[in-house]
């Protein structure tokens, strides 16, 4: 729709504003901790791991998740091309990008304790493709969808920020409806 992607490193919001901006959307994520401008004491970090193994033909197609104590959830999330995401942890405050293979191996035994046929018969082992570690950008009291006024000292002019983020593990699932919610915020702010 005549849109243009920029990338850019931003240690305050306001480095995103050129003299044709009016309005400014933030998707910040874990950023929107530190991000100028921003800079949510709430927002915090819930590390997730995860095991990409290799799907046998043999498993039926369908995911499974079931959740635990400490932080634990058991999945396996099968995907197109012939692998599957074993899952999984929730730690927050977790910082740490390097794989727990402890952890890994604890998940790959809960996942083949609810579903041993991952496992096909006739192998000792999964067949690993690789290890995830990832940041969900979490915030206390949920998701931010709200917006603000804030007045550009570069162009002198008033700047409608909104801001969505906090969705935690649910970006993908929650994108789509957290955005409809800040346009809808946006056109009744512009129609005011």
């Amino acid at each position: 729709m005549g849109g243009t992607t920029h990338r850019a490193n931003l240690s305050h919001l306001n480095e995103c504003i050129k003299s044709d901006t009016d309005i400014v959307v933030n998707c910040s994520g874990i950023h929107a901790r530190t991000l100028g401008g921003v800079e949510d004491s709430d927002v915090f970090s819930a590390r997730g791991q995860t095991v990409i193994a290799q799907l046998p033909q043999s498993y039926m197609n369908w995911a499974f998740f079931k959740r635990g104590a400490n932080g634990e959830s058991t999945y396996a999330i099968p995907r197109d091309n012939g692998e599957v995401t074993l899952g999984g942890t929730y730690e927050e405050d977790n910082y740490s990008t390097d794989v727990d293979h402890e952890t890994a191996a604890a998940i790959i035994y809960r996942c083949l304790a609810t579903r041993p046929d991952l496992l096909p018969k006739d192998q000792p082992h999964l067949i690993i493709k690789m290890h995830g570690v990832g940041f969900r950008p979490c915030r206390k009291g949920g998701v931010r969808v709200e917006t603000e006024w804030t007045t550009d000292e570069t162009f002198g002019k008033k700047i409608l920020v909104c801001h969505n983020y906090g969705h935690g593990g649910s970006g993908y699932e929650s994108s789509y409806g957290t955005a409809l919610c800040a346009l809808k915020i946006i056109k009744a702010i512009l129609e005011s």
